[in-house]
């Protein structure tokens, strides 16, 4: 077994039971046991187009995933990693067609303070050998995801100008959390507790048209993120059970629209 950063061909590789992650134009060849790595030049494998690192995207957006490569396996496995660790799983059995576009999910839960680094991991099995052995991964550029600056919450239209939202704390255990909720500029109920379920009730009064409602984390409570369930009575369109996740000091927000 070879250790450390030697330089070897690339037909050398092909007796070595480990996997291949690509960066740039070297191939390392990684060891589990303990991560030691020997790199080797190559670009012709399987490589990543895109993303090349350019790119900033949000919830619900379609990211197109694309990569090249001479890698003959007729599936690969999409992951997203960030700086460096596996985050998610985007597709376990995706056809090795060059493409594949990716839908982030809605809740899609970005780091709130660093929203950067994020990559495409790409790995495909060597046809020539059995399952479990060699494997060949590529990575994207690093590129970001920006959480929604909702806090989670969505627009809803409904059918009277008097509504109410039911609001509850419905994270590990009820422990603190608190808000200021503001309706078009002011502040209907300050510093308000979140409790248990079911939770408190508070009653607005709507304006013709759009309004906007807003959610505002005084703290986090003894768990972070400030994390609560929001009901909304009389809701025609949209979701009338929602949830924020709020770090101290931000705003999730959301557009009531009434007759």
């Amino acid at each position: 077994m070879f250790r450390g950063h030697a330089r070897l061909p690339i037909a050398a590789l092909i007796s070595i039971v480990g996997i291949i992650a690509i960066s740039g134009c070297n191939i390392r060849v990684l060891y589990p046991s303990d991560y030691e790595n020997t790199t080797v030049e190559n670009t012709t494998l399987l490589a990543i187009v895109a993303p090349d690192g350019t790119e900033e995207y949000n919830p619900t957006d379609i990211v197109p995933i694309q990569w090249s490569g001479s890698i003959t396996s007729p599936t690969v496995v999409i992951d997203l990693y960030r700086y460096g660790q596996f985050s998610a799983q985007i597709a376990n059995q995706a056809a090795n067609t060059g493409s594949f576009d990716w839908v982030i999910p809605a809740d899609f839960d970005a780091e709130s303070e660093v929203t950067d680094h994020y990559q495409i991991a790409i790995r495909a099995q060597l046809p020539e050998h059995s399952p479990g052995d060699l494997f060949v991964q590529a990575f994207s550029e690093p590129f970001t995801i920006v959480p929604q600056a909702s806090g989670g919450l969505s627009d809803v239209t409904v059918s009277q100008r008097i509504v109410v939202i039911t609001m509850t704390d419905n994270g590990q255990e009820v422990d603190g959390d608190t808000v200021d909720i503001v309706l078009n500029g002011t502040t209907v109920s300050a510093a308000h507790i979140l409790v248990g379920p079911p939770g408190t009730d508070l009653e607005l009064t709507l304006q013709a048209g759009m309004n906007l409602l807003e959610v505002v984390a005084l703290n986090e409570g003894t768990i972070s993120p400030n994390t609560a369930e929001l009901v909304i009575s009389h809701v025609l369109e949209g979701e009338s059970i929602q949830e924020w996740r709020l770090a101290t000091g931000e705003t999730g927000s959301l557009t009531v629209t009434a007759p």
